[in-house]
């Protein structure tokens, strides 16, 4: 589904989608700070998609949307994961059909240290506390 192609004036890689909808690629979009050095962020890259008779386009469209599902679910069967958390590079070694990296685990919270648990536990116990009425002050 997806073909590695090299622009012809630039030589930049870029990314065809074959499809039977209409024109559709992807290209390396690297955001820049304000410093103009790489952020570093995914997803890097950018899906175009020029239907017939009509200029390329970013905008969502039913068209675009069609192809970006069919991309997503070849995507997830070829590497079992999900578009959006996959960099441009990647998505270059999923078309040459080289094996990608798994996707780094998040833990949500299980792997910070028991001391920094505990110092949240006793924050959101204090601000629980001052958000409480004190039922000493009923009785009196």
């Amino acid at each position: 589904m997806l073909i590695v192609r090299h622009h012809p004036q630039t030589g930049q890689l870029y990314l065809t989608i074959r499809n039977d909808f209409a024109r559709a690629w992807v290209e390396h979009y690297p955001r820049l700070g304000d410093s103009l050095e790489r952020l570093g962020e995914i997803p890097d890259w950018r899906l175009w998609v020029a239907p017939p008779g009509r200029p390329a386009s970013r905008q969502k469209s039913p068209t675009r949307l069609l192809i970006e599902s069919q991309l997503r679910a070849w995507v997830l069967r070829r590497c079992g994961r999900c578009l959006p958390t996959l960099a441009f590079a990647e998505l270059v070694r999923i078309a040459q059909d080289r094996p990608v990296p798994a996707a780094p685990r998040v833990y949500h919270g299980r792997d910070e240290s028991r001391a920094r648990w505990t110092e949240k536990l006793d924050r959101h116990r204090a601000t629980l506390k001052s958000h409480l009425i004190d039922p000493q002050k009923w009785h009196n």
